[in-house]
């Protein structure tokens, strides 16, 4: 308990600090604004498209075809004392300025390189007729100009800052929405399948945030390298898609989907590797490719809508935490793509739909952070049950007629053969002293798990003498959860065999392939209906946990569990344990 308050306190206050460091970002924004207000008046721009002039409002729409041209106007009254400066972010655009119309600047970006432009216009002074006049050289990706900066020369770095503290905010928020489902990952989550999820799900939003705060375009006007940025911005939009698939791989369990799932990242990585190529030999340009990446991803948010269904599926292969889990994963995924159609959305849309965007992306990164925690709640309500399990299966091995047996046998040994009494004894002590150190562990290593069962089997061939054990160990390099494999053998032993009078025997055998390591427990003993309930024996007693064991293995290493039994010719079970997502103990 006391640990796990430790976590807490951790995580809140890696996330306080966060916090702090958010609301100084927004204090400092406000003063930007409050300076920019105090020092310059709202320009009206006028944007010129053929013979239509539209007033507009910053973010606005522009013509994105390669060959177009357009211009904004602005009218303003100069103070003569104040040295301006015009700042925007171009797309690799021809760029004309005008001032009364006097051509003060012209520049020819050959569109190879974005870049944040600040352009110098001088002392001006009285009535001014402003003019920038564009070009697009190549198609544009975002059709969008997110504003258009016209202060003193020392005011535009703060002026541009004010103005894209929003998505500032929002990408940062972002980012530390992402930060804590990896940090909370790597503290809560024990499966591999739902830590998988969950770490790709974050790591989605760590580089979509990292995308949201390149696409304000501050880096760019503080740091310079814009073809670095430039880049960065167009391969994190091809690369995105592939973790959010990624993530979904676990929601196709148990196979619902998955052939379908399969089929959209079998495509995805086919045209990743054909838009890496062709931008390499100049086929296309990187920022094309990543257009399409963009179009997928909307043919892939009708694909997980489609998933809605699934909640429904699952109901009837886990239990009540494990269904809560993972449709919390799979609003969680949706939260996750909804805030990609909101922060892309926020670069395409005009003035009027840029603030319900934004609003939609802020309420989408408090949808995350609580389905995150919604998670971890469940989690611990799962890890206590399967806790709760693992006491309830150590107490279920201790029982009293187990004690009777091995320590009236001890005694009878004691008496006509005290060396084997001797070698009882200490398969005794240590088979208990394993139990007691199952409850501190949650992965061991096979060997540990094979010497415990061994310990185990030597008593009771000691006590039945017409027990037959035989191994086939060729591999034991792998970890299972503790107490999975003898509690299986003891199911076999006593359920199966010693219910025949001539006895019989029980087989271990453990093998792996490329994909799985495999542990098989077969024995020729009275076996039990199919048809009953798992690990149910033919006298109505429920064998010790075979639901208790199946759980854990899925729950821990996300191992299949298989159990096929004949009446009258014994049980075969085997245990698949995948080799990818293997734990290395406590």
């Amino acid at each position: 308990m006391e640990y796990s308050r430790r976590k807490w306190n951790i995580v809140w206050l890696a996330v306080t600090l966060l916090l702090m460091l958010i609301l100084v970002i927004s204090e400092m924004s406000g003063s930007f604004r409050q300076t920019l207000s105090k020092e310059s008046e709202p320009i009206q721009w006028i944007l010129c498209n053929g013979e239509k002039e539209t007033p507009v409002g910053f973010p606005c729409k522009i013509p994105t075809g390669s060959g177009d041209s357009y211009r904004f106007i602005a009218r303003f009254n100069a103070n003569p004392e104040e040295d301006m400066s015009l700042g925007f972010y171009q797309e690799g655009q021809k760029i004309s300025v005008r001032v009364n119309g006097q051509l003060r600047n012209f520049y020819q970006n050959q569109g190879k390189q974005n870049r944040y432009e600040i352009i110098s216009l001088g002392h001006l002074s009285g009535d001014v007729r402003l003019e920038l006049g564009l070009c697009n050289q190549n198609t544009i990706l975002f059709g969008q100009v997110k504003d258009i900066v016209l202060t003193s020369v020392n005011m535009v770095s703060r002026t541009v800052t004010g103005r894209i503290a929003a998505e500032l905010i929002l990408g940062i928020l972002m980012f530390l929405a992402g930060f804590v489902g990896l940090l909370l990952n790597k503290i809560y989550y024990k499966t591999a399948r739902e830590s998988y999820s969950v770490s790709y799900i974050s790591w989605f939003v760590v580089m979509f945030s990292v995308l949201c705060i390149l696409r304000t375009h501050f880096f760019d006007m503080i740091i310079g390298l814009s073809p670095v940025w430039y880049f960065l911005e167009n391969f994190l939009l091809l690369l995105l898609p592939q973790f959010l698939l990624m993530a979904c791989e676990v929601i196709s369990y148990p196979n619902i989907f998955y052939r379908e799932y399969q089929g959209f990242n079998f495509i995805y990585r086919i045209y990743f590797v054909l838009a890496v190529g062709l931008t390499v030999f100049g086929q296309c340009t990187l920022s094309d490719m990543a257009v399409w990446s963009i179009l997928y991803m909307c043919v892939f948010f009708l694909y997980i809508g489609a998933f809605g269904f699934f909640e429904t599926k699952i109901i009837s292969r886990f239990d009540h935490n494990k269904v809560v889990l993972h449709s919390s994963l799979l609003k969680t995924i949706k939260t996750a793509i909804a805030l990609y159609g909101c922060v892309v959305a926020l670069n395409l849309a005009s003035r009027r739909l840029y603030w319900l965007f934004l609003i939609s992306a802020y309420f989408a990164v408090a949808v995350f952070f609580a389905e995150i925690f919604n998670q971890i709640k469940t989690l611990e309500r799962l890890k206590e049950e399967i806790n709760q399990s693992k006491v309830s299966l150590l107490l279920s091995q201790i029982k009293p007629h187990f004690l009777y047996n091995t320590l009236n046998s001890i005694r009878t040994l004691i008496r006509i053969q005290p060396e084997q009494a001797d070698y009882m004894v200490y398969d005794f002590s240590r088979f208990l002293k394993a139990n007691m150190n199952a409850l501190d562990k949650t992965m061991i290593h096979f060997s540990q798990e094979y010497e415990h069962l061994q310990f185990y089997v030597n008593i009771e061939k000691t006590c039945f003498p017409k027990l037959n054990v035989e191994y086939q160990v060729e591999t034991q390099d792998f970890y299972v959860p503790s107490l999975t494999i003898q509690p299986l053998m003891e199911n076999a032993i006593k359920h199966g065999v010693l219910k025949r009078v001539e006895g019989g025997t029980v087989r271990l055998r453990t093998s792996q392939d490329d994909n799985f390591w495999y542990v098989e427990i077969e024995d020729n003993g009275v076996g039990f209906a199919s048809e009953g309930p798992e690990g149910e024996s033919p006298d109505g007693h429920s064998g010790i946990g075979i639901c208790n064991i199946e759980r854990r293995l899925e729950y821990y290493c996300n191992a299949a569990f298989f159990i096929h039994s004949v009446p009258g010719q014994g049980t075969f079970v085997r245990i698949s344990i995948p080799k990818k997502g293997q734990h290395h103990g406590d």
